[in-house]
């Protein structure tokens, strides 16, 4: 890759890292100026409206501001005194990811606090959400990521979301109370006739609502922010390996796991860990913050197969819209239909449980579901076509790196699997097992480079066609001496 392109990506991560850290500040500004009310929130300071990770956290970002410019600042000057443009895009691509993670760091306080705090919880989701971030790199039934950087995705959703649109949430928590309810109570305090045909109780109970409203908003919109910023640093990064709709909704979907572990744990630590843990880690598992996050991502892998700069926009913001719409409507109506729950059926804990929590989960965010499972079938279903054609081509090239009889093996996981299973039993054992895993990997990423190039869109650091065929046809040559000892020929 050019390092101009490098630096222009780089310089995109410092955007969206100073953007979060902006919003961040922005809030905390908010909650500085909140009005001081007689007997509410009247001297309410940091220390007294939030803990001891929270008041480090907002320290830790203040801080991050001045030694984030005094890096770019000493980075601009060492790139100028650089004797090339090779070490000038060196040092200013170095520099300014350096800078953006100045600016991210902070927002690691708060989640390790939680964690570190409720250890047995999180210990308790280790094997759900385990599972779900395996399943969900499974769901990549052809050309894969890899899985470093599905633990990159599932990081940025445990530390840096929770970090930062957690610390949102209590910030614009504390500011409302003040601006809306406190307010409310002291005006009714010093004018109790003040509203008309409406009680005092009434208007309190309309600013308490009001309050969770703006809440509902806030809550929705930065941390599906927050998310999304994350998948759309690692697709910076790492564009060339998220080539679609089907790796950015997986990339997404793990983001969504790592946000729901954090939160599980910190929802366990406030009381009733056996509800929550129920609800959060098997019931709603792949639903809320997983359907949210995989919408949003499918939009920005898409964004790869997108030459249009204006169609792109249109595309992320469509995802962005559908995620926060969809996390606003479950926080916002969520409450109320529990609260139904209560009142008409007077249940019992174990059917509230068992039963009508998760039916009231699958009627607000059964949709959403619906949507990414069907992006991801659909985006399945393009790559297989895609695939197949450009293998088929391969094939009738008369290479050698693909076999007109591996085309079917090598579109199809189960066909794939049990040939793999089957050589191994029989010629090998794990060694041939393993080997012809990354014989139909290396084919498969052969087939995805052609696609790509076929369509115009190859990343610049991306290994060309010819590269990748030599791998595979060197995997060919060389099978592992069980297989040779068994066989007494190379196995494709």
């Amino acid at each position: 890759m050019p390092g101009s392109v490098r630096v222009a990506r780089a310089t995109a991560v410092l955007i969206v890292a100073a953007v979060l850290s902006g919003a961040l500040g922005l809030w905390m500004l908010l909650d500085a100026v909140k009005p001081d009310v007689a007997g509410a929130a009247e001297g309410r300071s940091w220390a007294e409206s939030f803990d001891a990770a929270a008041r480090t956290q907002l320290t830790a970002v203040l801080i991050s501001w001045p030694v984030a410019a005094a890096l770019l600042m000493a980075v601009l000057v060492r790139s100028r005194q650089a004797g090339n443009s090779l070490g000038q895009q060196r040092i200013l691509h170095f520099g300014t990811l350096g800078t953006a993670g100045v600016l991210l760091a902070p927002f690691v306080i708060t989640p390790v606090a939680i964690v570190t705090g409720h250890l047995a919880y999180w210990l308790a989701c280790v094997p759900t959400t385990a599972f779900a971030v395996w399943s969900t790199y499974r769901l990549q039934r052809h050309h894969r990521m890899p899985a470093w950087l599905v633990l990159l995705g599932f990081t940025w959703g445990a530390v840096f979301a929770t970090g930062m649109s957690g610390l949102m949430n209590a910030l614009f928590k504390d500011a409302a109370q003040a601006f809306v309810y406190d307010t409310k109570l002291a005006e009714l305090t010093r004018h109790p006739g003040l509203g008309g045909d409406r009680s005092p109780l009434q208007q309190l109970q309309d600013a308490q609502q009001l309050t969770r409203t703006g809440l509902s908003v806030d809550a929705a919109l930065f941390e599906e922010l927050a998310k999304g910023a994350g998948i759309v640093i690692l697709v910076l990064l790492c564009r060339r390996r998220i080539d679609g709709l089907v790796s950015g909704l997986v990339l997404g979907a793990v983001v969504g796991l790592g946000f729901t572990m954090v939160e599980t744990v910190e929802y366990m630590g406030q009381g009733a860990p056996e509800f929550q843990f129920w609800t959060r880690q098997t019931v709603s598992l792949m639903t809320s913050h997983v359907a949210f996050s995989a919408i949003l991502g499918a939009t920005i892998g898409l964004t790869r197969q997108l030459a249009d700069p204006r169609r792109r926009r249109r595309v992320v913001a469509l995802g962005f819209l559908v995620a926060v719409a969809g996390h606003f409507l479950t926080d916002a109506t969520l409450p109320y239909l529990t609260g139904l729950e209560t009142g008409w059926f007077a249940p019992s804990p174990q059917l509230q449980s068992l039963v009508l929590q998760p039916a009231t989960l699958v009627l607000l965010q059964g949709p959403f579901v619906v949507i990414y499972v069907v992006l991801l079938r659909r985006g399945l279903r393009d790559q297989a076509a895609a695939l197949t054609r450009e293998l088929e081509a391969e094939a009738s090239r008369g290479t050698g790196a693909v076999g007109v009889g591996e085309v079917p093996i090598l579109m199809t996981p189960k066909r794939r699997f049990k040939v793999k299973v089957l050589v191994a039993a029989r010629h090998g054992g794990l060694a041939s097992y393993r080997y012809l895993g990354r014989l139909h990997a290396a084919q498969l990423a052969l087939g995805t480079q052609l696609w790509h190039r076929s369509r115009g869109e190859p990343e610049e650091d991306a290994p060309d066609e010819t590269r990748l065929r030599s791998l595979v046809l060197d995997l060919k040559a060389h099978p592992p001496r069980a297989l040779l000892e068994t066989t007494g020929r190379t196995t494709a």
